[in-house]
């Protein structure tokens, strides 16, 4: 989870929707915050509908290694 509190034109934001990270952003700026949602829109509508998801592999402090 990414927190933007200045989020401005959106650089942190695109940067996030590529890392594939959930992101909250806040901007007072109505100006700024136009620009921030085309931008990640635009990021948005790059990337595939629908993706396979990566299985993960979850390990733990003390698993064992065979």
């Amino acid at each position: 989870m990414v927190l933007d509190p200045f989020v401005g034109s959106g650089t942190v934001a695109v940067a996030a929707i590529r890392m594939q990270r959930r992101i909250v952003a806040c901007e007072l700026e109505r100006k700024y915050f136009d620009i921030a949602v085309k931008r990640c829109k635009d990021e948005l509508g790059r990337l595939p509908l629908i993706e396979k998801p990566q299985k993960l592999r979850q390990s733990t402090l003390f698993e064992s290694e065979e």
